[in-house]
């Protein structure tokens, strides 16, 4: 299994830092649909989640240490469809607790360090700086003016919480329309569903 390590950032501008990370590498732009299932007798979670294009299902084990880097152990299977995988993950017992939307930009910096900025319905845009050392991610939030500011312990989790929506048993997180961020940037039409 691969360690995960990341840094999050909430309650900035995503326009500024999307204007440098621009600057930076070409934009890949991506709308997830995502099924989330517990895993019984353990801290972690399998996500099921798709492009349209692309199916993964993730096993994602959480590993608690004293670092400000949030961390996972995860193993990612290619899938061939995201709903004939609802249906065989449902033939052995998995029922999905949460089936969620949400917007990604992503942006490869220095061949080893990837930025995303993450639109979530309800919460916003935040940025994950991921990365094979917290070395190299601070080394990216260095070019990104005052982002350190922003960083936060928060997970995905608790951001909902505080919106007072337990994410983990949403049962159609989605958006009622497009966010402006992701319209101005990429011309989306304002309905989400189209």
């Amino acid at each position: 299994m691969k360690l995960e390590k990341e840094y999050r950032y909430i309650d900035f501008d995503p326009q500024f830092y999307f204007d440098i990370a621009k600057t930076l590498g070409q934009a890949k732009f991506i709308k997830y649909k995502r099924a989330v299932y517990d895993i019984p007798g353990k801290d972690g979670w399998l996500r099921l989640r798709t492009d349209g294009k692309k199916t993964d299902l993730t096993v994602k084990i959480s590993v608690i240490d004293d670092s400000k880097t949030s961390k996972s152990l995860e193993q990612e299977l290619l899938m061939d469809n995201f709903d004939d995988t609802i249906k065989l993950l449902e033939l052995i017992g998995y029922k999905a607790r949460s089936v969620q939307t949400n917007y990604r930009i992503k942006f490869l910096i220095d061949s080893n360090v990837e930025m995303t900025f993450d639109t979530w319905p309800e919460i916003g845009t935040l940025i994950e700086i991921e990365g094979d050392s917290e070395e190299a991610i601070e080394l990216v939030e260095k070019r990104f003016e005052g982002l350190h500011q922003f960083h936060t312990d928060k997970t995905i989790t608790d951001l909902f919480s505080e919106k007072n929506i337990d994410v983990k048993y949403a049962e159609n997180l989605d958006f009622k329309e497009t966010p402006q961020f992701i319209v101005s940037n990429f011309g989306i039409n304002s309905d989400p569903n189209k």
